[in-house]
């Protein structure tokens, strides 16, 4: 039987893994600015643009395509992990998007940073809610074993 903390963390879970799909679907690389952008991507994209103006050839942006298609897949993978309950993934999200939030605040996107910050909120409760599930299901497992046969 599962209890109601249980079942709440598993939905919150579920939610809040599921929002890295949400990312690389709405975060791919794309010729103009978007709300749920990254600044990882902004950077290259600006620099590439910049090599090209400057005399490099349009085949430039093969580069900026690659890394953005690195991150797409970055965040499906990270969506798909963080479903199986694998709390690094969280934890290495997390980081990688605290870094990407002080990125877009130096770039001057403000509007930008508060869908950083909640992004970074719900991979916290995401987080939380992976450890509540597993601790849930370590005690669950520990408390009672298997009866004896014979």
């Amino acid at each position: 039987m599962v209890s109601k903390g249980e079942a709440r963390s598993q939905l919150v879970l579920l939610d809040r893994g599921s929002f890295a799909y949400q990312l690389h679907g709405i975060s791919g690389g794309c010729n103009f600015h978007f709300l749920a952008g990254l600044g990882f991507t902004e950077i290259t994209n600006a620099v590439v643009e910049l090599s090209i103006q400057k005399g490099a050839p349009n085949a430039f942006k093969v580069i900026a395509a690659v890394f953005d298609l690195i991150v797409v897949i970055s965040f499906a993978l990270a969506g798909y992990f963080s479903n199986k309950l694998v709390s690094p993934v969280f934890l290495a999200g997390i980081i990688i998007y605290t870094i990407d939030t002080i990125i877009v605040l130096f770039l001057g996107d403000f509007l930008m940073a508060a869908f950083h910050a909640f992004a970074l909120y719900s991979l916290i409760r995401g987080f939380i809610a992976c450890r509540s599930i597993k601790t849930y299901h370590n005690v669950n497992m520990t408390a009672a074993p298997p009866p004896a046969l014979g």
